[in-house]
């Protein structure tokens, strides 16, 4: 177990390592993910806790944990429940657990949870309250084990890529229609180009760029913001937000991870996403527009547009990029989906005395 950034750093890179060997790697399992949530953040250092799994030596698990926001609880007699989280908090609003091999993923979570039982971080009852997806290695350590409750959440769009004709193909007739319809009009503002922006150097100026667009659109306005997107929406609103995206994008770039995408109509921008492609997987994180363009031709879907060709050349140079991860349910990426999986809720009850009456109480009563 290791805490705060020089325990993060002395297993730095055997983690590291770790997640780049997967094929299906999540950017939330990657160690750069948490150490920037640690320099910008600042957590106090007993807040989050990394426990490490080895066999024979070797790194096979991380498991990031902290302390549960509710704290402990009783039961009727006097009976402590003790409280574990996987960690969350402002900044790491996704989290998982990584494992070596998925197949290993549930001998690894009986050797953590084994080995916490007589420290200050045992638990009675752990939980996930901000999801995780089906395809995680935490999902895949819990799904089976008795006494765990899994609550379906909001929805994850997914797209299963392949070249460009053949998903332009399977477009829906309307959609595809306004689709270049949408390319001609922005042709008559300027000739259309991509342009990808993956050099470590160049990041924080095309952040800059994201943030100076996004605080110009509706999500910068914090007194018109959108439902569903409480206010200060927009990253540049706040210190914190946009220092800890920069360091996200730049310690990702270090490893080819990163990928800004800026739309131009000539000289003019017209819109930048953000997304990180690691293993398998492009994982879209965040994109602004030019509104006055969007809302009459739709930039957006544009830049999904060029962001699949992109990923079609680069498979063509040897990558193996097979599925775009949307990472939200909104309806706006349905067009696109093949597929949805459901972020999951956990609560799960250890075979300690507490956690054993706990679970009974659940059932009982219909409570935690």
């Amino acid at each position: 177990m290791v805490h705060g950034i020089d325990g993060l750093s002395d297993i730095y890179d055997e983690w590291r390592n770790l997640v780049e060997q997967l094929p299906h790697a999540h950017y939330n399992q990657h160690p750069d993910w948490y150490m920037a949530y640690l320099e910008v953040l600042q957590p106090d250092i007993g807040k989050v806790c990394f426990v490490t799994a080895r066999q024979q030596g070797q790194l096979v698990g991380v498991l990031p944990l902290m302390r549960a926001l509710r704290g402990d609880a009783r039961l009727p007699l006097g009976l402590r429940i003790r409280r574990a989280e996987l960690a969350h908090d402002t900044g790491i609003y996704t989290t998982d657990m990584v494992v070596v091999d998925v197949e290993q993923a549930p001998s690894i979570w009986q050797a953590i949870s084994h080995s916490l039982q007589n420290t200050n971080w045992g638990w009675d009852v752990f939980y996930v309250n901000h999801g995780v997806l089906p395809q995680g290695h935490l999902h895949a350590a819990l799904v089976d084990q008795p006494n765990v409750v899994l609550t379906q959440q909001e929805r994850c769009w997914l797209v299963e890529l392949a070249p460009w004709a053949q998903i332009e193909a399977r477009l829906k007739r309307r959609f595809r229609q306004n689709l270049r319809r949408s390319r001609r009009l922005l042709e008559k503002v300027g000739a259309v180009r991509a342009v990808w922006v993956t050099n470590p150097a160049d990041i924080a100026s095309a952040f800059e760029q994201f943030v100076a667009m996004e605080l110009a659109s509706w999500k910068g306005q914090t007194e018109t913001a959108k439902p569903g997107y409480p206010p200060p929406a927009a990253i540049g609103l706040e210190a914190w937000k946009q220092a800890f995206y920069l360091q996200v994008l730049e310690r990702f770039a270090e490893r080819g991870v990163t990928q800004i995408l800026q739309l131009y109509a000539g000289d003019r921008l017209v819109g930048t996403r953000l997304s990180l492609q690691l293993g398998s997987t492009e994982y879209l994180v965040k994109s602004t527009k030019d509104e006055q363009l969007d809302n009459a031709i739709g930039v957006g879907h544009l830049m999904i547009e060029e962001l699949i060709k992109r990923c079609e050349a680069q498979n063509l140079s040897g990558s193996v990029i097979t599925e775009l991860n949307c990472q939200t349910g909104y309806s706006w990426f349905e067009p696109w989906a093949t597929s949805s999986a459901s972020y999951v809720n956990v609560c799960a009850y250890n075979s300690t005395l507490a956690g054993r009456a706990a679970a009974l109480v659940r059932r009982v009563r219909g409570i935690e």
